[in-house]
C-alpha cells in the first residue's frame, strides 16, 4: 500500500448546525506527491453541495475524488454518505482523517468524544481503485 499524508485544507463550520446530518459537506482531493507520499487534503464547509464546498476553498471542480457529510451525533464525529458528484470516500481514508478533524473541532471549542465512519455508495472514483482501495458500504465505530 502507498504512503499517504493527510491534511486539512480548510474547515469552516457552523457550530449551531453541526448536529444537522446534511448541513456540512466535505470533499477530499489529492494535492501532489512529496518524498514518496501521496498528499490528500480535506475541506469541510456548511454548503448545499460538494462542488460548492470545493469552490469555497479554490479547488477546481474536477479535482475532488470523494465527498460526504460531516456532523456530530451524541458528541461523536460522523463522516457519512457519499457525494453524487465525486463518489464515496474509502473507509480507511475517512478513518485516517477523523483524528485530524477531531483535533480541529476541539481547537474550536467543540467537544467530541469519538468518531464513526458510515461511508459507501456506488461509483467510487477510479483514483481510489488505482491506489488499491476496493470499497463496500461500511459502518466503523472507534
Amino acid at each position: 500500500m502507498i504512503n499517504i499524508e493527510y491534511r486539512i485544507k480548510g474547515m469552516e463550520i457552523n457550530p449551531s448546525t453541526l448536529r444537522n446530518i446534511a448541513a456540512h459537506k466535505f470533499v477530499v482531493y489529492p494535492n501532489g506527491d512529496q518524498n514518496g507520499s501521496t498528499n490528500l487534503e480535506i475541506c469541510v464547509a456548511e454548503e448545499s453541495n460538494h462542488p460548492r464546498t470545493a469552490q469555497r476553498f479554490g479547488i477546481r471542480r474536477d479535482k475532488p475524488k470523494a465527498g460526504g457529510s460531516l456532523f456530530l451525533e451524541s458528541d461523536v464525529l460522523v463522516l457519512a454518505g457519499f457525494s453524487s458528484d465525486y463518489g464515496p470516500i474509502p473507509t480507511e481514508i475517512a478513518r485516517n482523517f477523523t483524528g485530524l478533524l477531531i483535533e480541529e473541532l476541539r481547537k474550536k471549542g467543540i467537544y467530541v468524544k469519538g468518531a464513526e465512519v458510515r461511508v459507501g455508495g456506488k461509483f467510487m472514483d477510479t483514483y481510489w481503485e488505482n491506489l488499491g482501495f476496493i470499497e463496500e458500504s461500511t459502518i466503523d465505530v472507534f
